[in-house]
């Protein structure tokens, strides 16, 4: 038994040092650019070790870079919920959820402001779409 519980902490130790390890690296690709590495790495590091607030953390700044607000503001959540005194995260999630926002605004903003030429145009799309749904549907009936 006193055997099983060592080598059992010898391997979350291990766990724990890889998962570090990957943290350290994907910081660096992260600061070099690489945020396709990096992601990897902290990808790799929350599975290694799931409750590390900074695997999530650092996930959350690449997918930041990627411009990819949603996944920024989950990671900065999960990182939130393991630590909820990180600053880092709430920063982080306070300015992917701003981006969400912007971006949602302008999106209204565009269809808001789409001219008339604009409107006639997804008009004759749409009637294509439909006349293109009708030929297929009679073509897989039978019908001419």
């Amino acid at each position: 038994m006193e055997g099983q519980k060592g080598g059992q902490l010898s391997v979350a130790d291990d766990r724990n040092q890889k998962a570090n390890l990957d943290i350290s690296e994907g910081g660096a690709a992260l600061d070099q650019g690489d945020l396709d590495r990096a992601a990897v790495k902290f990808q790799h590091a929350t599975k290694l070790q799931p409750e590390s607030g900074d695997a999530q953390r650092f996930l959350g700044m690449d997918f930041e870079k990627q411009h990819d607000p949603d996944g920024a503001s989950a990671a900065y959540r999960r990182a939130l919920d393991l630590n909820p005194g990180n600053d880092s995260a709430k920063q982080g999630l306070d300015s992917a959820e701003n981006t969400v926002l912007k971006s949602a605004r302008l999106g209204a903003a565009k269809r808001a402001t789409a001219g008339p030429n604009d409107l006639t145009k997804i008009t004759e799309f749409e009637g294509y779409i439909r006349e293109t749904k009708g030929i297929l549907s009679n073509r897989k009936f039978g019908k001419s």
